[in-house]
């Protein structure tokens, strides 16, 4: 979407962003100001089962937006911005994909957390994207809190690290790894184990989902560590010329991904 006529940097910046990571940090960033704003008291937002029984339905959906306050929600929300944006624009070549892929994970994280007594999910949510992403660029070089240098393939382990030092082995911390346990199920489904016993992914994002967002054609090609992916249309033509991106998280990069080679669609392409 292009930002309106006559709007600022930040506005152009802003609707520049690919729609779902844009809605996504839209809502977490209202969500997470309101109780600073002393508009609401967190309280209403954290995921309390019995509350959500009774009836406030909203609870599992404002836990998940919900990244914290002061310096934790800026990190918090930096963090999901690199990463989100990254995946839906390189990896998923369907809006409706990254949305499905968003809602599986958030599903498996919200069901587990009722039997650890979890009551907020955004970083768990944001673990998942943060696994999928290290797996889509396991090789490249990056550096984690901007002066650690590592392999992307190391970001969720040192994403856990970090959390155990800093909270110990609590709900925090639970939680991130329910993240990492969601983003690993979804890359199993879609691709680990379709990719070596040679069948189709065992979920994909279903039409009606897909017609939700106006995009119900499939993309053409995938390439990920596991292997290509080509639609039947495009195995002859091998459609999808390679275009790597640049690296995200609390650092940079210094190498291109050889994990995977995106097809280089922008979101709204036909």
């Amino acid at each position: 979407m292009d930002a309106p006529r006559g709007q600022n940097d930040f506005a152009r910046w802003y609707y520049g962003l690919p729609p779902v990571s844009r809605t996504v940090l839209f809502a977490s960033f209202l969500t997470s100001i309101a109780p600073l704003l002393q508009l609401i008291h967190p309280y209403q937002i954290f995921n309390i089962w019995p509350m959500t029984f009774k009836g406030q339905l909203w609870r599992p959906f404002t836990a998940s937006l919900y990244a914290g306050g002061g310096i934790e929600m800026l990190m918090g929300l930096f963090f999901f911005y690199n990463h989100s944006t990254d995946l839906e624009t390189k990896k998923f070549m369907r809006t409706a994909d990254y949305a499905f892929f968003l809602t599986f994970c958030w599903a498996i994280i919200v069901v587990i957390s009722y039997f650890i007594d979890g009551y907020l999910y955004f970083n768990a949510v944001s673990m998942s994207v943060a696994y999928v992403w290290s797996q889509m660029n396991r090789d490249r070089q990056m550096s984690f809190m901007g002066f650690i240098p590592m392999k992307a393939m190391w970001l969720p382990v040192s994403m856990l690290v970090m959390t155990f030092v800093m909270n110990g082995p609590g709900s925090a911390f639970q939680m991130q790894l329910v993240g990492l346990v969601a983003g690993h199920t979804y890359l199993f489904v879609t691709e680990i184990y379709p990719g070596s016993h040679g069948v189709r992914p065992l979920i994909h994002t279903p039409t009606w989902f897909a017609r939700l967002f106006g995009n119900a054609g499939h993309a053409r090609m995938r390439t990920m560590p596991y292997g290509t992916a080509f639609n039947p249309r495009d195995r002859q033509t091998g459609a999808g010329d390679a275009a790597a991106g640049q690296a995200t998280g609390f650092g940079s990069a210094t190498s291109n991904s050889t994990a995977f080679r995106g097809a280089g669609h922008r979101l709204g392409d036909s």
